[in-house]
């Protein structure tokens, strides 16, 4: 038998309305509630789980990856990062959500430090024609940045600064700027000599209010970009350049020109030396070589946009060897710490090389052409360092007074004819 035969009238209808009440309430509930995405620009490279207290609201993010909206009940709790699929706690913070909002949660920051940062989503519209833009540095290794958004055609050197000092971990104000196709760069700050991001037709849509988000590059100088704007879809905008410079370990002094793509990164840099990082365009290219006038290589390489390479050339200018390195710029998360390095660029000795700061083994058995890998140390304000190799009785190169800087990357090279070796101590960060 029905439930509602042992009821009355007025019973029946005292409950319907109740019910009616009480979905109401449900609904309005839903109504209250914050709107959350999720955007992973962390340098880690790896993807992440999201969790509120002990509620996973994001699955799996992926490193560059932004997750649509989710409903979330707004109140205070503890939100926190952990490795895609374990309970390994990476980060956490406690943040307030208010209600009928839309945020941007980010998750930043470098392996072993990474950072939550909520960006409320409630901005004034701008006027017809117009945009809001805000940046949010979330490129641990890159520095302090300026922002600069213009015409295509402007030169950068007489642009006019959008946003000046967008410092690491902060959020700078909004400045409304034209709105449409724009070209966005971006430089350390005080120096537009050094680019790290170029990108053409960049829409601005008008009356958006927009936060870039600096997100970090694979070498740690050059940078990438997110595009976020409040209650829209957001674009993840890659860097489309690499850095490339020559490090010539030739034989004899011998002059050697190097151009990617028909674009040349140097026109005669003499041995034994390491040039400069040039800008170049990422992807598959021709890595044409010239080695004391004649072309000594035209091999086909690949570059990773937002990579630093040095192209190691050893060997004499009649077989001349030439060696891609990948170079990882990225700081040492420890503010105590340094990173070095050591690459063979020895022309003439079959022995591999041995690098020792105070005594200390940094680097062994690196061959010709090659680099060690990157060893991460307390470097000592006076230091020593020895460059060795198993059959020589006396040092490469020995330096007893060498002072190494903290939060720093270094590459020794040691370059040219194994009879009379050149050092170079380059300081890359």
């Amino acid at each position: 038998m029905p439930v509602f035969a042992h009821l009355s009238r007025r019973a029946v209808l005292a409950f319907s309305l109740a019910a009616i009440a009480s979905l109401a309430g449900c609904a309005k509930g839903l109504d209250d509630e914050a709107r959350v995405r999720f955007a992973n620009v962390t340098a880690a490279g790896i993807s992440l789980d999201v969790y509120r207290d002990s509620n996973e609201v994001f699955d799996s993010a992926a490193a560059g990856s932004i997750t649509d909206y989710k409903d979330v009940e707004h109140a205070s709790n503890t939100w926190s990062l952990r490795t895609d699929g374990a309970s390994s706690l990476l980060a956490s913070a406690t943040l307030s959500l208010a209600s009928k909002t839309h945020y941007t949660m980010l998750g930043y920051g470098s392996e072993g430090n990474l950072q939550l940062q909520l960006l409320e989503e409630t901005n004034s519209t701008p006027s017809s024609g117009y945009a809001k833009l805000r940046v949010f540095n979330a490129a641990p290794d890159a520095g302090t940045l300026d922002v600069f958004v213009s015409d295509d055609a402007q030169d950068l050197s007489s642009a006019s600064t959008t946003v000046s000092s967008a410092a690491y971990g902060s959020a700078t104000s909004f400045v409304t700027i034209a709105s449409g196709n724009q070209r966005l760069r971006v430089t350390a700050s005080g120096d537009r000599s050094d680019l790290r991001l170029d990108l053409r037709q960049v829409t601005l849509s008008s009356q958006s209010i927009v936060t870039l988000v600096i997100a970090p590059g694979r070498g740690g100088v050059l940078v990438d970009a997110l595009l976020l704007p409040e209650q829209s879809t957001a674009s993840f905008l890659a860097n489309t350049q690499a850095r490339m410079r020559v490090a010539n370990g030739l034989s004899a002094n011998t002059s050697a020109a190097l151009t990617w793509n028909g674009s040349t990164v140097t026109s005669s840099q003499r041995a034994p030396s390491v040039g400069s990082y040039t800008l170049v365009n990422a992807g598959s290219a021709t890595l044409e070589v010239g080695v004391g006038g004649a072309t000594a290589d035209t091999s086909a390489r690949t570059l990773s946009a937002g990579a630093d390479y040095t192209v190691l050339l050893t060997g004499t200018s009649q077989a001349a060897a030439v060696n891609l390195i990948t170079d990882d710029n990225r700081l040492p998360t420890s503010s105590t710490k340094s990173k070095i390095r050591l690459v063979n660029g020895l022309t003439g000795l079959s022995d591999t090389l041995s690098l020792s700061v105070d005594y200390e083994a940094v680097a062994t058995g690196t061959q010709s052409g090659a680099a060690s890998g990157y060893a991460t140390i307390t470097p000592p304000s006076n230091g020593r360092i020895e460059i060795d190799a198993p059959t020589l009785s006396t040092p490469i190169y020995l330096n007893t007074d060498f002072t190494l800087s903290t939060q720093a990357v270094y590459s020794v090279f040691v370059l040219g004819d194994a009879g009379s070796p050149g050092t170079v101590i380059r300081k890359d960060r």
